[in-house]
């Protein structure tokens, strides 16, 4: 079994210190309501910086109005999540900090959120990183995420149906794959033993990056359902401008790429990646078949970054696997099956040849992209 390491505590074992980074891009229309959650005395011993990821519109008015000077870090262009987080960190005394609490905002945590988080990580110090439930911004109970892994190829697979109704059925406290940086809470000690973000990723799957090697370095990651916080997923239901010039297929596609290529081990890399370069050219095939040249363009730029990034990738894996000390197999079961998927896509491949539609390996491939759907109404549910 992993030798899973101990966190002694710098501050109160009762009230950790938590530095909390809320990064904010083009969300005016949310953000006055997240930052009246974050006034409220949920926890008194918490450090809040609200970082101005190159917002265009009221964002940095709202933040001038709200945040004293000496609390508010603004970049003139969106330098990425990872990049604005990184940022943040350099104003704060991490060396005294017990935690750091990642916000998107387009969040809010419910009044007992982060007690529950800092319980769970003080209950079990091998547990690293967590993160709440997140429901649907609205009236309705509707569950947007409980955690998510991915197969064994890359592709993203989260335990939530779309417009699944909250009643229970996720609340088991456990340990995941990865959570969202949306409330993630994370270890201060942890988080600068593993250098932070991949700042080359500006958005999507570098939630899925860093989890990935904190349990490669010993350190467990959780979804503790008791904390719950309501999100909207502005940038996958593309309710805002990134301002990043790329679709989120592209961002994902890459990441995911990039961080197989670094994490897993060598025998398990030699025989995955042609599979999933196989796959990708079948998506890729598809699309153009169903002249959705854009995806299928999406796809081909995913790997042309991967190969430009390739002496980058490849110096990140020397330094994760010389760090590591859990094993692929150790944490396999945190994965998806990946064979269902390359059985469905082989099949639909076939149809095709013979005459058949491309449909079915293409409603596959959209799994993985959240949709579109509708901006939820702002209405106070906490």
């Amino acid at each position: 079994a992993p030798d899973f390491p101990t966190h002694p505590p710098s501050g109160s074992p009762a009230m950790p210190r938590v530095y909390a980074v809320l990064v904010v891009n083009n969300g005016s229309e949310w953000l006055s309501e997240v930052l009246d959650t974050l006034d409220s005395p949920q926890y008194p011993n918490l450090d809040l910086v609200v970082v101005d990821n190159g917002s265009a519109d009221d964002s940095r008015n709202i933040i001038a109005d709200r945040v004293p000077d000496e609390r508010s870090i603004r970049f003139r262009r969106n330098v990425g999540f990872g990049r604005a987080v990184a940022g943040a960190l350099k104003r704060g005394d991490l060396e005294a900090t017990d935690y750091v609490l990642l916000l998107h905002d387009d969040l809010v945590l419910a009044p007992n959120a982060l007690g529950r988080l800092i319980e769970a990580c003080n209950q079990d110090p091998s547990v690293g990183i967590v993160g709440p439930k997140l429901r649907e911004w609205g009236p309705e109970p509707i569950v947007q995420e409980v955690g998510g892994t991915i197969d064994r190829f890359g592709r993203a697979e989260r335990p939530v149906e779309p417009g699944e109704l909250d009643q229970g059925q996720h609340d088991r406290q456990r340990d995941v794959l990865f959570v969202s940086t949306a409330g993630m809470l994370i270890r201060a000690d942890m988080l600068r033993a593993l250098g932070g973000f991949d700042t080359r990723y500006p958005a999507f799957r570098d939630d899925l990056d860093l989890c990935w090697r904190a349990w490669l370095r010993g350190h467990r990651v959780q979804i503790v359902p008791a904390a719950v916080g309501y999100h909207i997923g502005a940038a996958t239901r593309r309710l805002r401008r990134l301002g990043l010039g790329r679709v989120p297929r592209e961002l994902a596609e890459r990441h995911s790429v990039a961080t197989m290529m670094a994490c897993y081990q060598p025998l398990r890399l030699l025989w995955l990646m042609p599979v999933v370069f196989l796959l990708a050219a079948i998506r890729t095939i598809g699309f153009v078949a169903t002249r959705r040249i854009g995806d299928a363009f999406a796809i081909i730029r995913a790997y042309a970054w991967n190969l430009v990034q390739l002496p980058a990738t490849l110096g990140r894996r020397r330094a994760i696997q010389r760090n590591r000390t859990v094993t692929d197999a150790q944490i396999a079961w945190l994965f998806a099956p990946g064979l269902p998927r390359v059985v469905s896509y082989g099949e639909a491949v076939a149809d095709w040849v013979a005459g058949g539609s491309t449909k079915a390996f293409l409603a596959e491939a959209d799994e993985a992209e959240p949709g579109q759907q509708q901006t939820p109404s702002f209405i106070r549910t906490f």
